[in-house]
């Protein structure tokens, strides 16, 4: 067996039968060689033995602790996961699941007004278990076809209502996920050591596209973190409960008789941003830089909101020669 330094952690790499095996042990680089390799060995008896019988609740608890609590978005994977505990059972055989079981899952997700998209992910989710548990299955699980679709962004109406309608803290931390476009792992994991008060700058070392960056504040967002630094805990400037932030939202959403727009979610708010940006004329580099997209590609999608630039564009038409 191999231990070797990766990023901020300890990997190991072993062979079990006619299989090369290679995974985190969750220690800290901070900590000592041995200590990895103490914690490598118990999970190559984890591999060599993979569990039997597992409940849904005991495999999505270990999922977490092998894989999860490690990510840089733990929160919403393990949401995702109490949603499907919900539905399937969590003492519900991991084993005994069949393709019907799936099905009927996929179908309550849709009841509930979860876009195609979000489907794949939770069923993404789901499969991630299997794989890190290494327990076999004998279906493929669904995928759907995801559209672009549309953007669904707030206008300044809704963005009114839903503010005053969701109780606090949670009306500031979506009013700072508009004027910011952060993700929402990003601002509810947010350290009072990432804002830069006197410069109004926030600084994103961590983040999905692995992308470091910095975003200026609005007077309303720094007018927001000021007040929350004053009750941060160990430094953490929100650290809410995914739950409550998607139920206080989804009571928002009803009560504007919004419940059946499968588009009007959180991540809505993100795209608000964006949107507002490039309407206001921001050019679509910047806009990639303030949202963190890993390619000028993703961004273009928004580009279709500048409609001053088209109609700019097709204004040349009505120049003679």
């Amino acid at each position: 067996m191999t231990i070797y330094p990766r990023g901020n952690f300890w990997y190991f790499e072993a062979t079990v039968g006619n299989r090369r095996v290679k995974k985190s042990t969750g220690v800290s680089i901070k900590k000592s060689k041995k200590t990895a390799m103490a914690r490598a060995l118990e999970l190559l008896e984890e591999v060599k033995s993979p569990p039997k019988g597992i409940t849904l609740k005991e495999a999505f608890d270990k999922t977490y602790e092998l894989k999860w609590r490690h990510n840089k978005d733990s929160e919403t994977p393990v949401g995702r996961g109490r949603v499907i505990m919900e539905i399937l059972g969590e003492n519900t055989l991991l084993e005994s699941l069949t393709k019907d079981h799936v099905l009927n899952l996929q179908q309550e997700l849709f009841d509930r007004g979860i876009t195609e998209a979000t489907v794949n992910r939770y069923m993404a989710t789901l499969s991630v278990v299997y794989t890190t548990l290494e327990v076999p299955r004998l279906f493929r699980i669904p995928k759907f076809r995801e559209s672009e679709g549309r953007i669904r962004y707030l206008s300044e109406e809704e963005e009114r209502q839903l503010l005053a309608l969701v109780e606090q803290p949670y009306a500031d931390f979506f009013a700072c996920l508009l004027d910011t476009g952060m993700r929402f792992s990003e601002l509810n994991n947010l350290m009072t050591r990432d804002v830069l008060f006197d410069l109004r700058e926030i600084h994103l070392w961590e983040n999905k596209g692995d992308l470091p960056r910095t975003i200026p504040m609005t007077t309303r967002v720094y007018q927001k973190l000021s007040e929350r630094q004053k009750v941060a805990t160990d430094g953490q400037l929100w650290g809410l409960n995914y739950d409550a932030c998607h139920w206080q939202f989804f009571k928002a959403k009803r009560a504007m008789k919004l419940e059946h727009d499968k588009d009007f979610t959180i991540h809505a708010l993100r795209h608000t941003c964006a949107s507002r940006l490039v309407q206001r004329g921001v050019d679509l580099y910047v806009v990639q830089r303030i949202l963190g997209h890993s390619s000028i590609q993703v961004t273009e999608k928004y580009a279709h909101l500048n409609t001053e630039t088209l109609r700019g564009a097709i204004g040349v038409l009505e120049k003679k020669n």
